[in-house]
């Protein structure tokens, strides 16, 4: 039941179209596939190069709201590893409107997001991508197999490697 409610969650995340005005649309129930959802619909909208305060801002309050009694083990583990930083990266990602700002909190949220995916059952793949040229090098995660960099959105599109196929 649970591989199904990802999965489903999944597929409407790829559907729909996310637009920061659209950001009362999110569930915030404070399940960890509803912070998959999240995270791909700010991912989407980076893609887009439109603002994601607003998402951001959202996404946070469905973190706030994670209950981890109702995680497994394994997810408890990276919740509590992860969580604070989760929390900072959307603090900032949600307290500016400079997208190269949000862009660089995503990096970083992209990489503390990235345990706690590894722990959630998948019907459907997700993918862990790489863009050598943003900074240092930078992560995220998709639902899609081709790239479609978060990054540079038009400029780079293309721009990136799957390194990972999560399962």
């Amino acid at each position: 039941m649970k591989t199904l409610v990802v999965s489903l969650l999944l597929i409407t995340a790829v559907c729909i179209v996310p637009q920061a005005t659209q950001s009362s649309t999110i569930q915030t129930t404070g399940t960890l596939e509803n912070l998959l959802v999240n995270y791909l619909q700010i991912k989407n909208t980076l893609v887009k190069s439109q603002n994601i305060q607003s998402l951001s801002a959202d996404f946070l309050k469905t973190v706030k709201a994670v209950n981890g009694q109702n995680l497994s083990e394994k997810q408890k583990k990276a919740w509590t590893s992860s969580s604070a930083n989760i929390i900072k990266d959307l603090e900032g990602m949600a307290a500016t409107e400079d997208l190269e700002k949000q862009r660089k909190h995503f990096a970083s949220l992209s990489q503390h997001f990235y345990p706690l995916v590894k722990t959630m059952e998948h019907t459907t793949p997700l993918y862990y991508q790489y863009c050598p040229m943003y900074g240092k090098g930078a992560y995220w995660i998709s639902e899609l197999p081709n790239i479609q960099n978060p990054y540079f959105g038009n400029q780079m599109l293309t721009c990136g490697s799957t390194k990972e196929t999560i399962h």
